[in-house]
């Protein structure tokens, strides 16, 4: 079951996602909550990736019915993806143009009332694979710096070897908190303390994924 959160400032647009989800989904893909916006995006942005949400749902026009949110939906999923690189969010919208110009990555956008109002089951399907896609890519990341790390212990890393690992690290440590790259002096280190370091991100990995897991 994928826990996913719904924003939106209308109650009653709340109430029709929830119904859009009971009518189109399997109850038994997707634990849904849904939510008010906060006033100060930032901290709503951090307080949302600190809930273990596997994909977030926004509206677009937060501000339409709620005079104390002065910002659009757009801004607060760019909020989520400077905090978590490439995590499954998306922006539903009746201004479509509007949005689009305000998105970094076009593919966020749907238009909200085909999806709720015609009951577009695809929507919810594109979720799934985007909560997949995004997971599958830090498990084969996390994969790939285990075997590096097994081949270290064998045999000298080569430069591309290193390189790899350090843009793996980098990749796992942007997709779990992108506010917590790694230090620039890290890569001068020598070999040996810098696997040190990867082995206590992937435990720290591991921990995170697990919570994730249990929140389900």
């Amino acid at each position: 079951m994928y826990k996913i959160a719904y924003i939106d400032e209308s109650e009653s647009d709340r109430q029709n996602f929830q119904d859009y989800l009971k009518h189109t989904a399997d109850l038994n893909d997707f634990f849904l909550e849904v939510l008010e916006p906060e006033p100060e995006p930032h901290e709503f942005a951090r307080k949302l990736i600190n809930n273990h949400y596997q994909a977030i749902i926004i509206d677009f026009d937060l501000t339409e019915k709620n005079k104390l949110i002065h910002y659009k939906g757009s801004e607060l999923a760019n909020e989520i993806l400077n905090i978590r690189e490439l995590f499954p969010v998306f922006v539903l919208t009746s201004y479509e143009d509007a949005a689009l110009m305000k998105v970094d990555d076009v593919n966020q956008v749907y238009a909200k009332r085909s999806i709720v109002h015609d009951e577009d089951p695809l929507f919810l399907e594109r979720v799934k694979q985007q909560i997949k896609k995004f997971e599958q890519r830090i498990n084969d990341a996390e994969s790939r710096i285990l075997e590096l790390i097994q081949l270290s212990k064998k045999t000298k890393l080569d430069a591309f070897e290193e390189e790899e690992l350090i843009k793996l690290d980098n990749f796992i440590e942007k997709s779990l908190n992108k506010k917590s790259p790694m230090p620039n002096e890290f890569k001068s280190l020598s070999n040996e303390t810098r696997l040190d370091k990867i082995i206590d991100l992937l435990d720290r990995v591991d921990k995170t994924i697990q919570k994730v897991k249990n929140k389900k």
